[in-house]
């Protein structure tokens, strides 16, 4: 056996039988109290002492003492992080404290158990958990029950982002603390509500909140509380720009802080001070501050301490002649942060590393930090669950569109720098040439200065219609990204409404149909109210299959054939260059879903077409609907084609595969040099 290991054994060996022949000596209670006292500091012991209790009540374990012996073990297993066992000890003891009918003891068990699942990220079932508990102290009128409960939901509210819900648990806690004379409830409560406040960014509130904290801490007489209330304050001062107050309250926390034991505290409130003085122009001491800042998280605080005070010096060197400074301190930012999966933090690395770079005129390498902060954005995104599901669709059209054009004026700017370097290489050519002419052929100067010129505008046409081109093309591509990006993140949010909260719906179906014959015993009420729940799952469950099919479809089966034609007229039209004509007869009325979708991917993959190889200025689109069926047509100007020297038909075989899927017909009339006319008929089914 290993060193390290053998002596904790044997001390353990000699120690469980004292502590088994203390616990045997005392009951029940006594091991339960002395469990509650020691979890936080022993848990190994405190556990010890809730298994004696469960011991001791015998093999049922379905008495009172055992449901609190459960609690403790809890307790214990949630100081060590282990918290699936920690969950399954408050289940437990829930489930006997629900059979005995404990009202109180429900409630704290509910609360625990809320507090847990928001600890574990799963914010929903927490939630609902801390509403029960609230519910049944709402029944009891147990006003520190209801205050706990609403500072737990104020908790979980605000990881969901529902701030405004928070501020109103958080105040009726408040209002319950101050009417029951629970003093340090009240502090921890009102300093709560004044960061609720800030984060909603009701400054005004935030301050005013704060004041109040800080008059509450002075009478408390509590120096390290009195410390955190000056940072706290300190924060909405700095966004109402009352920097000098600000840095004033900063400095007086970092007074009280130097006789008390807060490594977290000075960090803060020092952080707050640079801040203050980089906003006000002081930007030397800034500076200093953030190295001696940096010199003390090396000996009292943490990784992410050092990667953001790190971030925020380097943001202060970017744009000086220290930019190289500011380079290497982002890149330890970014490769911390790759580490530890702080994409927020990485997020806001990269977009300042690729501005860095960019005024370094290292374009390309910009160029890629630029890209790699969109994924992690993209990446973001798609973690918010709940934000994507309320606002997909306009989410999805801002990102493909903001993160192309972004992309496209860094490009920009590197093909400009490449056009002024190619510009002044060919000028100082000219130069040299006429220098030589000059000296050589004087006779000729007039004659050859005559031809020079002629070049240079012959030059100047074909390099104008060169970047026309390329720029036609860098708008095609990113017009196609687009809508490319609204397909996929369409499917992506399907298959995970399908797969993720479809198959936890339909798996909570599954787990609700076990308890119907327990619920049919208690009674015609608990039925009646089963059986009306089981309604409202079941309906969930096909409510969310029905939206991931749609969105699955996309915008077609939402808004039919006309609207969504409409849509991509507007998306593809580009005044100047791509003159758009978009012709409906016959449309008021809906189509047959499938043939919609079937004709609508017919247009699309007709302008794209007409996008890749027209070059056309103007496109028509002409949709006709009679009692026999639908005529499409689509015509460009453009250059056309030879259908003698084209091999596959320019990409219209999945255009007659898709129409022969509907039973139509596809007639094309190539003209080179004047455009491309593509006519569709597809027979309806009669009606009735």
């Amino acid at each position: 056996m290993p060193r390290p290991l053998f002596v904790p054994c044997i001390l353990f060996a000699f120690a469980a039988p004292s502590m088994r022949t203390v616990a045997q000596s005392h009951g029940p209670e006594w091991l339960l109290d002395r469990s509650l006292e020691v979890y936080e500091e022993d848990p190994d012991s405190a556990v010890h002492y809730a298994n004696e209790v469960l011991r001791l009540v015998g093999s049922t374990a379905d008495s009172l003492q055992a449901s609190l012996a459960y609690k403790r073990i809890g307790l214990s297993y949630q100081v060590r992080n282990r918290n699936e066992e920690a969950l399954e000890q408050f289940r437990r003891a829930l489930g006997i404290e629900l059979r005995h009918g404990e009202a109180k003891g429900v409630i704290s068990t509910l609360q625990k158990l809320g507090v847990l699942l928001g600890e574990m990220g799963r914010l929903r079932e927490g939630h609902d958990a801390l509403d029960e508990a609230l519910r049944r102290s709402e029944a009891l009128k147990d006003e520190v029950s209801i205050a706990r409960s609403c500072n737990g939901l104020a908790g979980i509210c605000a990881e969901l982002g529902m701030i405004k819900m928070a501020i109103a648990h958080t105040f009726r806690a408040l209002e319950i603390r101050k009417r029951i004379g629970d003093e340090v409830g009240t502090l921890n409560s009102t300093f709560s509500l004044a960061r609720l406040y800030a984060q909603l960014k009701q400054y005004d509130d935030a301050l005013a909140t704060h004041r109040e904290h800080i008059r509450l801490q002075r009478l408390h007489r509590d120096p390290a509380g009195l410390a955190n209330a000056f940072i706290g304050i300190a924060q909405p001062l700095y966004h109402l720009d009352s920097f000098e107050l600000s840095l004033a309250y900063s400095d007086s926390a970092l007074d009280i802080l130097r006789e008390v034991d807060n490594p977290k505290g000075r960090i803060l409130a020092r952080t707050n001070k640079a801040a203050n003085l980089l906003a006000m122009d002081r930007v030397e001491e800034a500076e200093d501050e953030y190295r001696s800042l940096l010199r003390m998280i090396a000996l009292e605080g943490t990784d992410e301490d050092r990667a953001e005070t790190l971030f925020a010096l380097a943001s202060l060197l970017n744009g000086t002649d220290r930019s190289q400074e500011a380079e290497t301190m982002l890149r330890q930012v970014i490769e911390w942060c790759q580490r530890s999966r702080n994409m927020l933090l990485e997020l806001d690395a990269s977009d300042e590393l690729a501005d860095c770079l960019r005024q370094q005129g290292r374009l390309s390498e910009a160029l890629i930090h630029f890209e790699r902060a969109r994924d992690i954005q993209d990446s973001l995104f798609s973690k918010g669950t709940v934000q994507a599901l309320a606002n997909a669709e306009m989410r999805e059209k801002y990102d493909a569109e903001a993160r192309n054009l972004e992309i496209k004026e860094l490009k920009a700017e590197i093909d400009l720098r490449a056009e002024k370097e190619s510009r002044r290489t060919l000028e100082r050519n000219v130069l040299i040439g006429m220098a030589i002419v000059l000296l050589a052929f004087a006779a000729l100067l007039a004659r050859n200065l005559q031809h020079r010129k002629n070049l240079m505008r012959q030059q100047q046409l074909v390099y104008e219609k060169d970047v026309n081109d390329i720029m036609q093309q860098q708008e095609i591509h990113a017009l196609e990204a687009m809508l490319d990006g609204q397909d996929k993140e369409r499917g992506r949010i399907a298959q995970d409404l399908h797969d993720g909260l479809g198959s936890m719906l339909s798996a909570t179906k599954m787990q609700f149909e076990v308890l119907e014959p327990a619920v049919r015993t208690v009674g015609p009420g608990p039925g009646e109210a089963y059986d009306k729940v089981y309604a409202m799952l079941d309906d969930a469950v096909v409510e969310v299959r029905r939206i991931s099919h749609d969105m699955a479809r996309g915008a077609i089966s939402r808004v039919g054939l006309a609207a969504a034609l409409h849509d991509l007229r507007n998306t593809i039209q580009m005044p100047g260059k791509l003159d758009v004509e978009l012709n409906l007869h016959g449309m008021e009325d809906r189509l047959e879903q499938h043939t919609e979708l079937v004709l609508y991917r017919i247009v699309q993959e007709l302008v794209s077409n007409v996008l890749k190889h027209s070059r056309a200025s103007s496109l028509t689109i002409q949709v006709v609907r009679s009692e026999e069926g639908v005529n499409l047509i689509v015509e460009d100007d453009g250059v056309g084609f030879d259908p003698a020297r084209v091999v596959g038909g320019i990409g219209l075989s999945g255009v007659r595969s898709r129409a022969a899927e509907l039973g139509g017909r596809v007639e094309v009339d190539p003209q080179p040099g004047r455009g491309t006319t593509v006519m569709i008929d597809v027979p309806l089914a009669p009606s009735g």
